[in-house]
């Protein structure tokens, strides 16, 4: 038979090799990049699972050191006074600046400090010359509370320091005005009733400073309410206040017009004194009285602080915690205000 007369057959149906090559190709293709893709997300969720683990890992091994700052403030052998000599700034020390420790109750509290303090003139340096005091106080007044120190910067000269403000602190009616105590229970009650237990706290001062029972028996119709926002304890720890606190809160005490310089010799003595010990009540008291102001100065001038500012930095991150003292029971209890953690860059930086 001629070869044109023979039937056509196919490659396929003759089996010859290579006939499905281009599919097989494909198919390998197609398996060889869905095999990659999932090695590839089983390697990102391994990597995923190791970065949260060391994460965890981190965040523990901060909490647990800022923890240990805060039980070597609660263990100080000298419980009723803080200074620079206590062993938690040992600890501190030793760190190599991995642990910062900052006192910022004893300063100028820019909520609870009197009219009367910002006003001297002593304080004059420290306000903007295009915000004076009076529109610091003014707003202060009509517009509550500052909840950080940024908030009032404006108001205060580019060269005076941070570290001379805080706005953490207790209310203690001695020695706040009617209207601050007034703006603090407005933000626990209603405005009739701030302004009804306002009066009734600031009016039993009397000639003489409340006592804790005298506030306990006012406050304890709240409920626990104000527990311990307002408390019977002075801001301002001699042993730790800048010396610029120091010299503006004697400057008040003895606000008379021809005690300034005995306002300087009572910072002077306060200032001497701590440099070569840690000041306790009974120096701090002996101090007061030889430098003629009074037990009075008392509600303003103390040996204990009672906000405190923890930072622990770690390879990635640095966990930041405010914890305050509460009052009473030896002064050893202490509970958590704030805490932040953030992102570091390298060198120390942060984002």
């Amino acid at each position: 038979m001629p070869s044109s007369d023979l039937p056509a057959v196919s490659h396929a149906a003759r089996g010859e090799p290579g006939s499905i090559t281009p599919l097989l190709i494909a198919c390998t293709l197609l398996l060889s990049v869905a095999l990659a893709g999932a090695a590839a997300l089983l390697d990102r969720t391994r990597r995923e699972l190791d970065a949260a683990a060391a994460r965890a890992e981190e965040i523990a091994e901060l909490e647990t050191v800022a923890q240990s700052i805060v039980a070597a403030l609660a263990e100080d052998p000298t419980p009723d006074a803080d200074s620079s000599f206590d062993p938690v700034w040992s600890r501190v020390v030793s760190n190599d600046n991995r642990i910062s420790l900052e006192e910022i109750s004893s300063r100028l509290n820019l909520n609870t400090f009197p009219d009367e303090l910002f006003s001297l003139d002593e304080c004059s340096a420290l306000f903007s010359p295009g915000a004076p005091v009076e529109e610091f106080l003014r707003v202060r007044s009509t517009t509550g509370l500052f909840s950080t120190t940024e908030s009032s910067s404006e108001y205060f000269a580019p060269e005076a320091p941070a570290s001379l403000f805080t706005v953490y602190g207790y209310v203690n009616p001695n020695m706040s005005s009617r209207a601050i105590v007034e703006r603090f229970l407005a933000c626990r009650m209603g405005p009739a009733d701030a302004a009804l237990l306002a009066g009734e706290l600031t009016a039993a001062t009397g000639d003489a400073p409340l006592t804790r029972e005298e506030l306990k028996t006012i406050t304890d119709q709240c409920e626990g309410e104000l527990w311990p926002l307002f408390c019977i304890e002075p801001p301002l720890n001699v042993n730790m206040a800048p010396q610029t606190v120091l010299r503006i809160a004697a400057a008040y005490l003895l606000r008379a017009e021809s005690a300034s310089r005995q306002a300087e010799a009572l910072a002077d003595a306060l200032i001497d004194a701590r440099t070569a010990r840690e000041v306790d009540g009974g120096e701090l008291r002996a101090i007061l009285t030889a430098k003629g102001a009074g037990s009075a100065a008392l509600q303003l001038f103390g040996t204990r602080s009672w906000f405190w500012r923890i930072t622990v930095a770690g390879p990635r991150l640095a966990l930041t915690r405010v914890v305050c003292r509460l009052p009473g029971e030896g002064g050893r209890r202490f509970a958590l205000l704030e805490n932040r953690l953030v992102h570091t860059l390298e060198g120390g930086g942060r984002r």
